[in-house]
């Protein structure tokens, strides 16, 4: 699923690390700046849809003459954490990007952080046997409404009418797509269809998600000189310990190193599922540090509709009417919060 931050949340999510980090905002670009602009859009798009592509193929193509399916799609997170722990070492060697400061977060202080952003995206992938790749993109695009309801409820804060619309039509797009039929086709790809359970595990994931993110908050307003590819290294070797442990202990890395052995096809997708969220990871750090989050956020959200876009025709995971109306709905309200975000005015300090 995309992120700017050091964790990663499957399939393009966005990492919390290098999203906080600039703090909303990244420098202004340049005008000589499109075409490092468009190189950010270019990497993004590349990796993720990649990614979402390969990860769908993972969870619903059998691989060799017996129809077999790839045994531990969590595997494939412990993989990526390797790839991306790696890719942020060797930028941070490249950059000379150091944080040895006593301001500076160590390896523990993300340990909590760490669990749960291990145990969030393995929700995420898991639900892939139970609901199509569609379906688990717009599931997972509508944190705000959660966010903003018990922001409202909890904590009494107040959003403007246009955030109030644009989460109605994410939540209502939600529930039109996830009660409309669904395709035979789609259904046949499924391991293990099942809407509720997976339906279920993508609200798992958010949950996890969102404390993922408060508590890295908290963690950078404690250790403030905390830098996003040394977040985003110790996140996941946070989740190498993790998943490498759960992995271990039920077996399932065993099956799946002999899975891939078995079908070179398989390893090959593995790979190129890591590599790509590893770049894409390294392509959002350099985003939101040079053009901001509102940058970011609108690059991740249009790459999401893409790659639906991509499942349908590419890997043949048809959508009915029904479901194009609750998609267009989803995607209509995340434009509209876009679009709130990049016109709504700072709020001017007090002096």
């Amino acid at each position: 699923g995309d992120r700017a931050r050091h964790t990663f949340y499957f399939v393009g999510s966005v990492p919390n690390s290098s999203r906080k980090m600039s703090g909303g905002g990244g420098r202004a670009a340049p005008g000589g700046s499109l075409v490092l602009l468009l190189s950010s859009i270019l990497g993004i798009y590349g990796s993720y849809i990649c990614q979402g592509y390969v990860s769908e193929r993972i969870s619903t193509t059998p691989y060799g003459g017996g129809g077999e399916r790839f045994p531990s799609l969590v595997s494939l997170n412990l993989l990526q954490a390797l790839a991306c722990s790696l890719a942020a070492f060797l930028a941070m060697a490249v950059l000379g990007k150091k944080a040895d400061g006593v301001k500076s977060a160590s390896m523990m202080d993300f340990i909590l952080p760490g669990l749960t952003s291990t145990i969030g995206p393995a929700c995420g992938l898991l639900a892939l046997k139970n609901i199509s790749y569609p379906a688990q993109v717009l599931a997972k695009s509508c944190k705000m409404v959660p966010v903003m309801i018990s922001g409202t409820i909890f904590y009494n804060k107040k959003y403007g009418f246009a955030e109030y619309v644009a989460a109605l039509l994410i939540g209502v797009g939600i529930g039109v797509f996830s009660l409309a039929k669904s395709s035979a086709k789609a259904q046949q790809k499924l391991a293990s269809p099942n809407k509720m359970l997976g339906y279920g595990l993508c609200v798992v994931n958010l949950f996890f998600d969102g404390y993922t993110n408060a508590k890295e908050d908290d963690v950078l307003r404690l250790k403030p000189e905390t830098t996003s590819l040394s977040m985003m290294m110790h996140m996941n070797l946070w989740n190498v310990v993790f998943n490498g442990a759960y992995l271990a202990y039920n077996g399932e890395l065993a099956k799946a190193s002999a899975f891939a052995q078995k079908y070179p096809e398989c390893a090959t997708d593995a790979l190129l599922f890591c590599l790509t969220g590893a770049i894409g990871q390294l392509f959002i750090y350099f985003t939101i540090n040079t053009f901001g989050s509102l940058a970011l956020t609108t690059i991740t959200t249009t790459r999401k509709f893409f790659s639906v876009l991509i499942s349908v025709v590419l890997l043949a995971t048809p959508l009915l009417m029904g479901q194009w109306i609750g998609a267009g709905m989803v995607f209509a309200g995340l434009g509209m919060s876009i679009f709130v975000k990049a016109t709504k005015k700072p709020k001017k300090k007090a002096t």
